[in-house]
């Protein structure tokens, strides 16, 4: 039963993304606000959350500034849908239409690219900022054929082959999640990996202040940054009002053998994950339309992560029942 739920589910998100793919770009964006208008309209549950998450981050503010950043925020996500199902017009050709190229950034391009000639491993931390569907689907190509990107595997397998086919489009390699050993080796031979790992690591994870909350974050990009004493940087791709995109890069640093002879493992994951996260944090502020206020960021509560340290604890036979 499960198995038939799921491919009529596939075979009604592919027939939706028919319209995307044949309209001019800037209508099939201006489809998917109307279908998000139409989606929270139904399920209204998703604007009490980007509301609670953004009087969390921007405490004190007028009612009119949450208005006009949720206002934002539906445009925003209609674009993202548009680009979600636009993965086969997205060639460099078309990218570089619809790119602006400021000095910063092909400074920086040209640095990675000097890095990874010199096999030199290269993460690119991003976040659900701007448009991270779009900058996978650049990176592919930019910086072809050494380009790897790790994704979340989605539950539904006709949809996941769907979306690998099409993340994939543009030379990029694939990793899944739980394929990080894969991911790891891949970097270290001279790569490059991109990786948005701003999410809610459950049980998994840290938990690390964004935006004025704690949030349990994931530890993979900094353990794979200090096992494989990769060059770290921070990307996001911006919408611009033209309807062009650009690009902001922001180097983080290295985590070099001399750093990991003067601190603790531990302290060092916990240091370069807060590294990360105030980065994208920063950025968020100076773009709260384009973050994806919509997502469960902050579901693990401390409180709920004491349960979850606890059940750890009683596995291992720490402590007793």
């Amino acid at each position: 039963m499960e198995k038939i739920i799921n491919l009529i589910l596939f075979l009604i998100l592919y027939f939706l993304s028919i319209p995307f793919r044949i309209l001019p770009y800037q209508i099939a964006q201006k489809l998917g606000y109307f279908i998000t208008i139409f989606f929270f309209k139904i399920i209204k549950k998703y604007k009490k959350i980007i509301y609670t998450n953004l009087e969390h981050a921007f405490p004190n503010k007028e009612k009119e500034f949450y208005e006009n950043i949720y206002k934002k925020n539906l445009e925003h996500i209609g674009k993202l849908l548009a680009d979600t199902f636009l993965k086969t017009r997205m060639k460099e050709k078309w990218f570089r239409k619809k790119m602006i190229y400021d000095e910063s950034s092909t400074l920086t391009e040209k640095e990675i690219e000097n890095k990874l000639k010199n096999n030199e491993p290269v993460i690119l931390i991003s976040g659900h900022l701007g448009t991270w569907e779009n900058l996978a689907q650049y990176l592919g190509f930019r910086f072809f054929p050494k380009t790897g990107i790790i994704y979340k595997s989605i539950r539904n397998p006709y949809v996941d082959r769907w979306f690998y086919k099409l993340r994939s489009i543009t030379g990029a390699k694939l990793f899944r999640m739980e394929d990080s050993l894969s991911a790891i080796k891949f970097l270290q031979e001279g790569n490059l990996l991109g990786i948005a790992p701003d999410q809610n690591a459950g049980g998994a994870g840290i938990m690390i202040e964004f935006l004025n909350r704690p949030a349990s974050t994931y530890k993979g990009p900094a353990l794979i940054a200090y096992t494989s004493n990769s060059h770290v940087y921070f990307v996001a791709m911006l919408y611009e009002k033209s309807g062009k995109m650009r690009l902001i890069y922001e180097y983080i640093g290295r985590i070099t053998e001399e750093i990991k002879k003067n601190k603790i493992k531990n302290e060092l994951i916990e240091e370069w994950t807060r590294k990360w996260v105030n980065t994208l944090e920063k950025y968020v502020k100076l773009y709260p339309e384009q973050y994806f206020f919509v997502h469960q960021r902050w579901k693990t509560t401390p409180e709920i992560m004491k349960k979850f340290e606890e059940e750890k604890l009683k596995k291992r036979g720490i402590i007793k029942n």
